[in-house]
Formats: C-alpha cells, structure tokens, sequence
C-alpha cells in the first residue's frame, strides 16, 4: 500500500471548512426559498509587497472604487489604505447571489526600514494602486572602492 505524504496546510483546511459550510447555508436558502441579501461590512482587498535596494512597494486591489475614494496616510513607519466600495444599489433589482465584497476598509502596513515620506508617491490603474515608498538614503546600499594600500 501506497501513502503520499503531503505537507499540512492549515490554510487548506479552513478553505475545504469554509466551503462546506458555504454549500450548507445554499443548500439552506434554496430549500426554503431565500434569495441572498447584501450586508455592509469590512473588506481586507487583496495586496502584494515588495522590497528592492531603493524603495518598498505596496499594490492593492480596488476594483470599483473610485480615485478620489482612496485616503492614504504615511507615517515615518507605516503606510495606511482606507476608503470604501458604495453598494450598488437600485430599484428593481433581486439579487440573486452577492459575493463581491463592498463597504468600508482599511489596510496599514508596518514598514521595516526608514523612507522618505515627501518623496512616496501613489498611482491608480486598471483597479490596482501601486505605492512607492523610497527609502532613505541611510538604508541604501552603498558601494565601497577599495583602494591600493
């Protein structure tokens, strides 16, 4: 007999969790004939963070929201995302099935090495805010000549 073996993933698992309890609840409203109801809450959009030799740079997604619904804030050792994605709402309407997030949220990431904070600078494109935080001059790598002795 044959076993792999397979590293264990927390994470599977409360995915595997969360999606038995997902069919559970549709299962449940099909059966006694709910439809599904939008509720407001907090969001975490998704983001990737990376470092190089002369800056830390943060991308979100925010899909749907508007520019000027964007509020950054940066401190000397963190950097904050806040806003919020309106509902969509109108007349007319039964919603069948809800699963894009909406409402307010809010991302703070604590940044590891001195920046300079007059100099960050953030664009918006295709749904995606990319924010550059160059680092302070005291942090880059400097390159050294050896001289003859």
């Amino acid at each position: 007999m044959r076993m792999d073996i397979r590293r264990w993933d927390p994470f599977r698992d409360l995915t595997e969790l969360q999606e038995g309890m997902d069919q559970m609840f549709d299962a449940l409203r099909k059966r006694f004939g709910g439809r599904e109801q939008p509720v407001a809450a907090s969001w975490t959009p998704p983001c990737d963070v990376y470092e190089d030799d002369s800056q830390v740079v943060v991308m979100m997604e925010l899909p749907g929201i508007k520019m000027e619904d964007i509020n950054l804030e940066v401190t000397a050792d963190a950097l904050t995302v806040h806003g919020e994605r309106p509902w969509e709402a109108g007349e007319n309407r039964e919603w069948l099935r809800v699963e894009r997030p909406y409402g307010k949220f809010s991302r703070s990431f604590s940044i590891s090495v001195p920046v300079q904070v007059q100099d960050v600078k953030a664009t918006y494109k295709d749904g995606v805010l990319t924010v550059t935080l160059p680092k302070s001059e005291t942090v880059k790598p400097k390159k050294i000549d050896v001289q003859a002795g």
